[in-house]
């Protein structure tokens, strides 16, 4: 792959969207009233980090359960995918990866919670659709690409309506072929409306499909079974998030439990690239466990890792680059 001189990925440690750390943390011991804000500067490992400590209000905190994915769209709109009263319980699952509580039905409120760019509450949907929300990622045009691992699809809720119009996979049935997932974690969509599925807890790979809903190919396998062999640059063990460059044709995957990032072609540009190898980062980097990837507009690369120092989201002492 050939990029213009000087072109760099910046790989900061850092939790991704730094503004929601609150949302995605346990709700501060006290309560403050709606509008109370205080902006702080904070130091983590060496990295000032600011954000508003008031962030997400005490309204707002009664709406959210556990926070499973942010996306934020072109005007600053962030989008919180959260599951209110339903965490992701040991038993939830069988060992066929079947969900085992379909028969208490969707979740009843507001899973999707739209904030402005100052964390005022905007809109609330989702209601009765989803049963174990996992990603959200918002495209271009305003559309809103949801996950369900109980369901195993990827839904698509319309700009407009805010309702399902595109939904692939199987309700309730996991499966490894072209038209089943098995508990899929993340989309990325492209301009065109190509988009990819993170097939991520059960079958370790990255899915590509036409704006159809098409199914066009994969790449990705899971890792070997022998001990102490050295990993395969197409191996997952949960690919859990993805952010896709389209000037690079790149897409990125985050390759959760191999504590790495891996990077391949998108074919975008050239269908018949589609899952080539470009690079992986993070095998010297001790991230941690990588949970999700972003690029933002000017190529960055922002990663969402958590180091198993027992502490919570953490920061390096500065950033990392590395050139392509």
């Amino acid at each position: 792959m050939t990029t213009s001189p000087g072109k760099r990925l910046l790989l900061p440690a850092v939790a991704l969207l730094l503004p929601l750390l609150a949302v995605a943390g346990s709700a501060p011991h006290h309560e403050e009233p709606a509008g109370h804000h205080r902006d702080s500067q904070r130091q983590q490992n060496g990295l000032s980090v600011s954000f508003q400590e008031g962030f997400p209000n005490w309204r707002l905190r009664q709406l959210l359960g556990q926070v499973s994915g942010v996306s934020i769209c072109a005007k600053g709109r962030s989008f919180l995918f959260q599951r209110a009263d339903r965490p992701w319980q040991a038993d939830d699952f069988d060992e066929h990866e079947r969900y085992t509580k379909a028969e208490r039905g969707p979740i009843e409120v507001s899973t999707i919670i739209e904030l402005d760019s100052v964390g005022r509450l905007v809109s609330s949907i989702g209601e009765n659709i989803f049963y174990l929300p996992h990603g959200i990622t918002v495209d271009k045009d305003g559309h809103l690409w949801t996950t369900d691992v109980a369901r195993h699809q990827v839904i698509r809720l319309n700009k407009d309506t805010r309702k399902p119009d595109l939904v692939i996979g199987e309700k309730f049935v996991p499966g490894n072929d072209a038209s089943h997932f098995c508990k899929p974690t993340k989309v990325a969509v492209a301009s065109d409306g190509h988009f990819f599925v993170a097939d991520g807890y059960c079958n370790s790979r990255v899915m590509k499909f036409d704006p159809s809903g098409k199914y066009i190919g994969e790449f990705g396998k899971r890792p070997s079974a022998t001990p102490g062999a050295n990993l395969a640059d197409n191996e997952f063990l949960v690919p859990h998030g993805l952010a896709l460059f389209e000037s690079l044709d790149l897409l990125c995957v985050a390759d959760r439990e191999h504590r790495r990032v891996q990077c391949f072609h998108a074919g975008l540009r050239q269908p018949a690239d589609f899952g080539q190898f470009v690079r992986s980062l993070g095998s010297a980097d001790d991230l941690g466990r990588v949970f999700d990837v972003a690029f933002d507009p000017s190529g960055n690369l922002l990663v969402l890792h958590h180091e198993d120092s027992g502490s919570a989201w953490s920061a390096s002492s500065g950033p990392r680059r590395a050139a392509w």
